[in-house]
């Protein structure tokens, strides 16, 4: 049986391979289900007092570090009760259990490739209205994929909207 991996992680998974843009292969992609994956990167936070970073996932292995409520991460893999992380304020990066992470506010990081980019409140560009503008560098969430077009939040939560695709690269 094969399970399809969700459209927002796949769609920031094929980002820069070619001028078909960032969503463009999505639908391609089965999974084995059982089998560990590695993902685009996903957006979580701490929600622990504090979580322990493990050289591997198993309370067994060596602690290699420690992570403070609310800190922003990165889960690169998954596997059971485990998740391969790299923190986005610090840096440290290992293994920790989902217990202690916010795992429903997971969204793939993707960062703005051009000067500037309009974020519109729809994919159709003439009857859409631009909400706001993302500047070069800037980190975004990806929340979805339509063809050509991105839907975004940034991680203030302050804008939402579309983007055009190619105007994004995966972290």
């Amino acid at each position: 049986m094969f399970r399809i991996a969700f459209m927002f992680c796949l769609c920031v998974g094929v980002l820069g391979s070619g001028s078909a843009g960032f969503c463009a292969e999505a639908a391609r992609a089965a999974i084995p289900a059982g089998v560990p994956t590695k993902t685009a990167a996903k957006a979580t936070t701490v929600k622990a007092d504090y979580a322990q970073l493990y050289s591997c996932g198993a309370r067994t292995c060596d602690q290699v570090g420690r992570l403070e409520r609310g800190e922003r991460l990165n889960i690169l893999e998954s596997i059971g009760e485990w998740r391969r992380v790299r923190s986005y304020d610090s840096g440290a990066s290992g293994w920790a259990n989902a217990k202690d992470l916010n795992e429903q506010q997971q969204y793939p990081l993707a960062e703005v490739l051009d000067e500037y980019v309009e974020v519109r409140s729809c994919t159709k560009v003439k009857r859409c209205t631009v909400k706001g503008r993302l500047l070069f560098g800037e980190v975004v969430f990806v929340l979805k994929c339509s063809k050509s077009w991105t839907q975004i939040k940034t991680k203030d939560e302050s804008l939402e909207g579309w983007v055009k695709s190619q105007t994004l690269r995966r972290l």
